[in-house]
């Protein structure tokens, strides 16, 4: 269009003949604006998409690491007497289960806040199903801070 403007400009006896092909020009940059914008909403549900799986993968290992955490637990939380050589040993597993949860609960919140950032540069509706998926993973996440919370304040009072 601009290519054919300029020659207008530059070639007065062109412009005739190009004035007559204008509504086709005109039909045929509409269809292809159309084109473009059907390619992009299709690109950027991918985007979503990605974002939502990747998302829900931290989630699952924060959950995991959680678990693993609680299942170095229990041996404390029973009411059975532990053998004195067992539990330096345990408190050991339960440091290295509360580092992996610690680790992959501030890698997951990392990920869904970078993520959030990445979603603000979407088309609306695109960015608002972002946001509403990472604002779900999030609440999430945060339920599970509370839980390692809880469990890193019972290893501190087990280790007095």
């Amino acid at each position: 269009m601009r290519f054919l403007d300029m020659q207008m400009r530059v070639t007065p006896s062109a412009a005739k003949e190009v004035e007559k092909l204008r509504p086709k020009l005109d039909e045929t940059q509409e269809s292809l604006d159309k084109t473009v914008g059907g390619m992009r909403e299709r690109s950027e549900k991918v985007q979503v998409d990605g974002i939502v799986k990747d998302s829900e993968a931290k989630l699952k290992e924060v959950e995991e690491a959680i678990k693993k955490l609680q299942e170095a637990e229990k041996p404390f939380k029973s009411e059975e007497e532990m053998a004195a050589e067992k539990v330096p040993e345990l408190l050991s597993a339960l440091e290295s289960a509360s580092h992996a949860a610690t680790q992959a609960l501030s890698g997951a919140k990392t990920f869904a806040g970078v993520k959030k950032l990445a979603a603000r540069r979407l088309s609306e509706g695109s960015k608002q199903t972002a946001e509403e998926q990472l604002n779900s993973v999030v609440g999430k996440l945060d339920e599970l801070t509370k839980t390692l919370s809880e469990s890193k304040k019972s290893m501190i009072q087990r280790k007095q």
